[in-house]
């Protein structure tokens, strides 16, 4: 509300689980492997998210597309709350 006649947009982006290099190093590769076939049979997409999903979002926020969206949180879970 205070950002708007500044012509300032605040929207945020809520990606589901990406397929990063981290989640590996961190969980392990069994128990990554294990989470993304649950999520992949859950997703309507059937796949997870890639890095490109979650920065072509951010791209389309940034973009003159969006010019008139504030306020706004985009979900990037290929259809997981379908």
């Amino acid at each position: 509300m205070a950002l708007g006649p500044d012509n300032i947009t605040v929207n945020a982006l809520a990606p589901a689980l990406v397929d990063v290099p981290l989640f590996e190093r961190v969980l392990g590769a069994e128990r990554w492997n294990a989470m993304k076939a649950d999520a992949v049979s859950r997703y309507p997409l059937r796949r997870i998210a890639r890095p490109e999903d979650v920065a072509r979002a951010a791209l389309f926020f940034a973009s003159d597309d969006a010019a008139f969206l504030t306020g706004q949180v985009l979900e990037i879970s290929g259809g997981a709350r379908l």
